[in-house]
């Protein structure tokens, strides 16, 4: 197996079979900007946290006894706020859930923190 590289296309040469192709095609020029970076990388993010039952945020919820409330500090996932990843019978004794400081800070580190930085690196690269 060869790799061939010429000015306009590249192609890998298997005997007698080429199979070509072009150096950057339409669709990576077009994702080969920052904001398309952000927005897919966003969305890739966002759809398991969302759907998924993953447990990684700090939160804590209020727990309600027959006297008075208890605060019960916990890990919480974001689909538990969208109503994903818990059924009715499990909130009986809830009172409220919620993520505290540290949890909202890691929620934005992952849902524009790190697709910020992806996004960035594309406009570095383009510069060069």
């Amino acid at each position: 197996m060869l790799l061939n590289v010429s000015a306009k296309s590249f192609y890998f040469s298997f005997g007698k079979n080429k199979v070509n192709f072009e150096k950057k095609s339409f669709m990576l020029k077009r994702l080969a900007k920052p904001i398309p970076i952000f927005i897919i990388t966003s969305f890739v993010i966002a759809l398991p946290l969302f759907l998924m039952p993953i447990n990684l945020f700090k939160g804590e919820i209020l727990y309600k006894t027959a006297t008075n409330v208890v605060t019960i500090p916990t890990k919480l996932s974001l689909s538990y706020f969208i109503g994903i990843g818990y059924s009715s019978k499990e909130m009986e004794n809830i009172k409220d859930f919620y993520l505290v400081a540290e949890g909202y800070f890691f929620a934005a580190v992952l849902l524009i923190g790190f697709p910020g930085l992806l996004a960035y690196r594309v406009t570095l690269t383009k510069e060069k």
